[in-house]
């Protein structure tokens, strides 16, 4: 049976995109959508407030439920923005670990949610490439994972895969370049993540949390509403690639 599903993507507020799922797996993983969105929409409202503390728990809540709609349904007609989805909140909680300042007590914790992410956006990738379908916003989303990681050159390598896959989305090439020319601040920022985790100072991780802010603003570039800029963060600027991309997989069919 076909469903046509309403998925509220967040970017600031919440937007409406239609697409199809098949199933009942489907229905319960619908479910788990629209009731991760509010968790969303929760944490940002907190980490606009800066309190990133309590906005941890919002973002650790859409894994939990994420996990619970997988499984729900293992069969070959699982929707891969599960996994996706699973890849921003776990990339959303590492960053909240920043504002915390990821101690040698975090660091095990911090590092086991980028892992994660890793591997949840390249199994999205890869059900995407088995259903013929080339999702772009996902090498946007590693770029992400990989500067807390404190890995430049790899985030380098997620930007130009991102501009291959669809050259004719402009703000990736703005944010390839912003990478490549990141200010030697960030750099050493990102060498002391990659070298040990516990010795980086909180102004190096301030730096980080701005520099991924920056990158998400690039990729998603604030919209102005009534006057008032409306700021994009990891979580949204993730939704809204993944709106766009839905838009032109609908529009190239």
């Amino acid at each position: 049976m076909r469903l046509s599903v309403v998925l509220l993507f967040l970017v600031s507020a919440l937007r409406a995109q239609n697409f199809e799922t098949r199933g009942l797996g489907s229905v319960l993983e619908n479910i788990f959508i629209n009731q991760s969105l509010q968790h969303v929409e929760n944490a940002r409202k907190l980490e606009a407030a800066g309190q990133y503390r309590e906005a941890l728990p919002e973002y650790t809540q859409v894994i939990n439920d994420a996990n619970q709609a997988l499984t729900s349904n293992r069969g070959p007609s699982q929707d891969p923005v599960i996994y996706y989805i699973l890849g921003l909140a776990h990339t959303d909680s590492a960053r909240m670990l920043t504002y915390l300042n990821v101690s040698n007590l975090l660091r095990d914790v911090y590092l086991q949610h980028l892992t994660d992410a890793d591997r949840y956006f390249r199994t999205a990738d890869e059900m995407y490439r088995q259903r013929h379908t080339a999702m772009w916003a996902i090498p946007g989303a590693l770029a992400t994972v990989h500067i807390l990681q404190g890995d430049l050159a790899a985030t380098q390598v997620d930007m130009q895969r991102m501009q291959a896959m669809n050259p004719a989305y402009k703000p990736a090439r703005a944010a390839a370049e912003q990478v490549a020319t990141a200010p030697s601040a960030v750099v050493s920022a990102l060498a002391a993540i990659r070298a040990r985790i516990g010795a980086v100072t909180p102004a190096q991780w301030a730096l980080v949390g701005v520099f991924v802010k920056q990158l998400a603003a690039a990729l998603c570039p604030p919209q102005v509403q009534k006057g008032v800029t409306i700021g994009i963060g990891v979580t949204a600027a993730g939704y809204e690639l993944y709106s766009q991309w839905q838009k032109q997989a609908g529009a190239a069919k």
